[in-house]
C-alpha cells in the first residue's frame, strides 16, 4: 500500500470513528456536557501518554517539555490551542446530547472554508480567482443544504442552525491557526500537552 493509499485509508478510518462518537455520547445524555468533556480530556491524555511510552518516545517527550519551558511564547500558543479545542469539543458534545447533531456536523463541513478565510486574514495568504469562486460555491451550497432557503423564501427558524455551525467552525479553525504558530513539537507530544493543559484549566 503506497503512502497516498495509506493516507486515504487512515483519513476514512478517522472520520468513521468520529462519526460513531455521537452514538456513544447520546447514551450519556443524562450526564452533563462538561463532565463528559472532562472525562474525554483526561482519558485521552492518559492513553496518549501510555502510547508514547509504549513506542519508546519518553525521552523525546521530556525534551519537548524542556523546549516549551525555554520558549514561553510556544507554551502560550499551546495553551490557546488547548482552550479552543476544549470549547470546540464542548460545543460538539452539547450538540449531540441536545439533538443538534446536524447543525454541529454542518460546522465541521464548513470548517475548511473558515480555515482558508483565517489564513487569508492572519497569514496574508493569497488565493487565485478560481479558488475564491470554489469557496463561494461551497458556502452557497452549505446555505442551501442547511434548509435556510426554501421555495417559499428564507426560513428564519433554520438560521439558528447556521449560526451554531459557524460558531463551531470558527472555534475549530482557531485551533488550526493557533497550531500553525507552534514550531518544533511533534504532533503526538503537542496533543498530550494540549490535553494536559485543557484538563488543568477545566
Amino acid at each position: 500500500m503506497i503512502d497516498q493509499q495509506k493516507g486515504a485509508f487512515f483519513a476514512f478510518l478517522s472520520y468513521a470513528i468520529w462519526g460513531v462518537f455521537p452514538l456513544f455520547w447520546k447514551l450519556l445524555e443524562h450526564v452533563s456536557s462538561m463532565e463528559i468533556l472532562l472525562g474525554r480530556v483526561i482519558w485521552s491524555c492518559v492513553f496518549t501518554t501510555v502510547f508514547i511510552l509504549l513506542i519508546g518516545q519518553r525521552k523525546k517527550l521530556i525534551d519537548d517539555l524542556r523546549y516549551l519551558w525555554k520558549h514561553k511564547r510556544q507554551f502560550f500558543s499551546l495553551m490557546a490551542a488547548a482552550f479552543f479545542i476544549s470549547i470546540n469539543w464542548y460545543i460538539y458534545i452539547w450538540a449531540v446530547t441536545h439533538d443538534r447533531v446536524l447543525e454541529s456536523s454542518m460546522g465541521y463541513y464548513i470548517n475548511p472554508i473558515i480555515s482558508v478565510v483565517f489564513g487569508m486574514i492572519f497569514f496574508k495568504e493569497k488565493l487565485s480567482g478560481k479558488k475564491l469562486v470554489c469557496i463561494m460555491a461551497a458556502l452557497l451550497g452549505m446555505v442551501f443544504v442547511s434548509g435556510v432557503i426554501e421555495s417559499g423564501g428564507i426560513k428564519l427558524s433554520e438560521l439558528k442552525g447556521i449560526i451554531f455551525g459557524l460558531l463551531a467552525a470558527c472555534v475549530y479553525a482557531s485551533v488550526v491557526i493557533t497550531n500553525m504558530t507552534i514550531n518544533g513539537l511533534p504532533s503526538f507530544d503537542r496533543t498530550i500537552m494540549q490535553l494536559a493543559i485543557a484538563a488543568v484549566v477545566m
